[in-house]
């Protein structure tokens, strides 16, 4: 059963505890500014169903943000040491 990260504490936590990636990294992987990251993580907007999912799928399979992070991603290189 996968474990939906869909509040802003849970996607908070996420984040931090389970990928252990900035707002800008992380926001640079899914595709949105690191500002919508942190609306997200206060709860001043809703985060997607598609982005708890792509959480969801993160936390089944961890090693799915190293194979995102070998395909093309090609921002700040100190996210690499992060991995």
């Amino acid at each position: 059963m996968l474990k939906i990260v869909d509040t802003p504490e849970s996607f908070k936590k996420w984040r931090n505890s389970g990928v252990g990636l900035t707002q800008k990294q992380l926001g640079y992987l899914l595709g949105v500014h690191h500002r919508t990251i942190q609306k997200w993580e206060l709860g001043e907007t809703t985060i997607p169903w598609t982005v708890a999912l792509a959480c969801a799928l993160v936390n089944e399979d961890p090693d799915r943000v190293r194979r995102a992070r070998d395909a093309n991603f090609t921002e700040d290189s100190d996210f690499f040491e992060l991995i």
